[in-house]
C-alpha cells in the first residue's frame, strides 16, 4: 500500500470539478422574502403614521395577517382587534409590504438589521378601518378600544377573551380561513376578489355560529365604491351614527353563513 499525500489528493479533487464541465452549477440567486403562491404571510404593518393628515390616530397593525388577493390587491387583518386594517393595491413583481423587519432585510444579507422604520404598504390604499375592534356584540364595543394605552407604545396586546379572541388561520383550496370568537360565538371569515371594469369587487364571506346576541363586523371605510350585501335579510348594514356612512354589519339572528 502506498502512502499519497494530502495535498495530492487534494489536487485531485480539484481536478474532478474541472473535468466534469457538463455539470450545471447550483442556482444561488436569492428567491424573494416573500413567496409569490404563498397564501399569507405576517408581519407588523405600519397602515398610516401617527403625522397622517387622513388618518390622525395613524394606524398599526402588531401582528398583522398579510393575504394576497386574486387581483393584486393586498389585504391586512389584524389578529389582535380582529379587523381588516387595510386593502390596498400592488404592483405586479412588488412585495405586499416593505422590507424593514430584522428577518425581512437580512434575509439577502445577513450583516443588515432592523431599524426603527416599520414596513408599509407598497401601494395606495383602497380601504382602511381605524384602530378599534373589527368584532363585537354591540355597536358601543365595536367603536371603542377597551385596551390600555401606554404612551409611545404600540403594542396594546389583544382584546379581552371574554370579549372576542383570536383561535388560528387554516387553509381551504388554499384561501385563508380566520377564525375567531366573539364571546361564545364562533366564526369563520375568508375574503377574494374579482375583477370587475374599472377596479375589481372586494368580497368578505362568514360564517358565524349560534348567537344570543347581534354581532356587528367593522366595515372601514373604502376610498370609492360601496358596500353591499350579497345575501341580503340575513343581516344589516348600519353606521356608528346618522351623520356618517355606513361603517358596520350587524347580524341580528342565527346566521348560518352570509357574504358581503
Amino acid at each position: 500500500m502506498r502512502f499519497r499525500p494530502a495535498a495530492w489528493r487534494l489536487v485531485l479533487a480539484v481536478g474532478g470539478f474541472g473535468v466534469n464541465a457538463a455539470s450545471a452549477a447550483p442556482d444561488r440567486a436569492v428567491k424573494p422574502f416573500f413567496e409569490p403562491n404563498f397564501p399569507f404571510f405576517q408581519s407588523q404593518v405600519e397602515v398610516a403614521p401617527r403625522t397622517s393628515e387622513t388618518i390622525p390616530d395613524g394606524n398599526f397593525v402588531v401582528r398583522g395577517i398579510i393575504i394576497p388577493l386574486a387581483s393584486g390587491e393586498v389585504l391586512l387583518f389584524d389578529q389582535e382587534l380582529l379587523r381588516v386594517a387595510a386593502v390596498w393595491e400592488r404592483a405586479a413583481e412588488a412585495p405586499p409590504i416593505t422590507l424593514r423587519t430584522m428577518a425581512q432585510i437580512s434575509y439577502d444579507d445577513g450583516l443588515k438589521k432592523a431599524s426603527g422604520v416599520h414596513p408599509t404598504p407598497t401601494g395606495p390604499l383602497v380601504m382602511a378601518t381605524p384602530q378599534h375592534p373589527g368584532v363585537a356584540s354591540s355597536l358601543a364595543d365595536l367603536f371603542n378600544d377597551p385596551r390600555i394605552s401606554y404612551p409611545g407604545d404600540a403594542g396594546r396586546g389583544p382584546l379581552p377573551p371574554t370579549q372576542a379572541r383570536f383561535l388560528g388561520v387554516e387553509l381551504a383550496d388554499n384561501v385563508p380561513i380566520l377564525h375567531y370568537t366573539v364571546g361564545k360565538t364562533e366564526i369563520l371569515e375568508w375574503h377574494e376578489s374579482q375583477g370587475s371594469t374599472g377596479g375589481a369587487d372586494f368580497v368578505r364571506h362568514w360564517e358565524v355560529g349560534p348567537a344570543a346576541e347581534p354581532v356587528g363586523f367593522a366595515l372601514g371605510r373604502a376610498s370609492a365604491g360601496a358596500w353591499q350585501l350579497k345575501t341580503p335579510g340575513l343581516a344589516t348594514v348600519v353606521s356608528e351614527s346618522t351623520e356618517k356612512t355606513p361603517q358596520a354589519l350587524q347580524v341580528r339572528s342565527l346566521t348560518p353563513g352570509f357574504t358581503l
